[in-house]
């Protein structure tokens, strides 16, 4: 995280930093993401499955 004595600033990246999900654990295969179908945002891939990280929308992979 950027250090900084800037309230502002410190207050919007401790906002970015608890709105931006965690990715899953990283596998042997890496790490997929694509948009999702539902809201656009990120989707990660889970073993056989889609799973967005900001609606929670779930599809097959």
């Amino acid at each position: 995280m950027a250090a900084t004595a800037d309230d502002r600033v410190r207050a919007q990246i401790i906002e970015y930093a608890a709105s931006t999900p965690d990715p899953p654990p990283y596998g042997p295969a890496g790490i997929h993401t694509r948009g999702c179908g539902r809201c656009r945002r990120t989707s990660w891939r889970q073993r056989d499955l889609w799973v967005c990280a900001n609606c929670g929308h779930v599809e097959d992979a």
